[in-house]
Parts: C-alpha cells; sequence; structure tokens
C-alpha cells in the first residue's frame, strides 16, 4: 500500500467556469489555472502520481493552452498507474472555499472522479470547508483543494 498528498490552489478569475471535479458550479467566476483551473482534479492527480512514487511525473497532465478537460487528465496519469497495476483503495479530499457552496455537487463529484480512475465513487471522499476568513480561500480570493489518496500496487516500484 502506498500514500500519495496532493495540494493545490488557485485564485478566482472573471470570465471562466468554476469547475470542481469535472463539475460546473454556478459561480460569477472561476479558476485561473492550466485547462479548466479544476484544483480537485490537479490535487488528485498529485496525490496520485505521488503514491505511485513517481519522482519526475513525466509530461504535465494538464498544460498551458492544453484543450483537455480535467477528468481526461485524470485518466491519463489513472492509464499510467495501471502500468504499476495499481488500485484505488480510498481517497479523502477537502475543499477549502468560501463560497460558492458546492456540497450539492459532490455525488456527481465522486461520480466523475470514479469514471476517470475506473472506481467505486464510495471510495471517494470529497467535504467542503470554509476558512472563515484565514487566507486567501477565507477572503473568497481562491479555492484549495487538500487529497490523501490510498493505492494498492501489486508490481515493485521503479521509477518508469
Amino acid at each position: 500500500m502506498r500514500v500519495g498528498y496532493g495540494v493545490d490552489m488557485l485564485l478566482f478569475a472573471d470570465n471562466r467556469p468554476l469547475i470542481l471535479g469535472g463539475v460546473e458550479i454556478p459561480s460569477e467566476r472561476g479558476l485561473d489555472g492550466p485547462g479548466q483551473g479544476d484544483v480537485l482534479v490537479r490535487a488528485i492527480i498529485d496525490a496520485y502520481l505521488g503514491a505511485c512514487a513517481y519522482c519526475d511525473p513525466g509530461p504535465a497532465p494538464i498544460g498551458p493552452g492544453d484543450e483537455i478537460t480535467s477528468l481526461e487528465a485524470l485518466e491519463r496519469v489513472a492509464e499510467r498507474g495501471s502500468k504499476k497495476r495499481s488500485s484505488i483503495i480510498n481517497i479523502d479530499s477537502t475543499l477549502l472555499i468560501r463560497r460558492p457552496r458546492v456540497s450539492r455537487h459532490v455525488d456527481k463529484m465522486r461520480t466523475n472522479i470514479g469514471n476517470a480512475l475506473g472506481c467505486d465513487p464510495m471510495q471517494i471522499s470529497i467535504k467542503e470547508r470554509s476558512p472563515e476568513g484565514i487566507g486567501p480561500a477565507g477572503r473568497g480570493e481562491s479555492v484549495e483543494a487538500r487529497v490523501v489518496l490510498l493505492l494498492n500496487l501489486e508490481t515493485h516500484l521503479d521509477r518508469r
């Protein structure tokens, strides 16, 4: 078993949709980042790569100007992890967001992420917390995602 930890934070920006877990959340602003700016999926990717012990993550799954969705990038990472015969045991994630509230969208996020990773949505936890005025997320300037991922690897670890 391997544990991966991922974190991502992006500032809000005008004229962008807010995408979290592959779901467009009704909001006046989206997140300013590569691709769709999906901090949740980006943090899951980071945790997954860490659990697989990819010291050099290789080409970024979502680069500047890349037209793929966050979920397509997650599928690419899962395909790479499948070379090590990995299987997700569980994912525990927390979104630090002041507004908009996202709890009503969590089931769809879990389904999207589960489909991209080939695991049961019941293995995925997504919690929402308001940082109560602390830091950029607490002031409503950004969204932060923190993820812990537990992975079962059936093959030895290598750097490929």
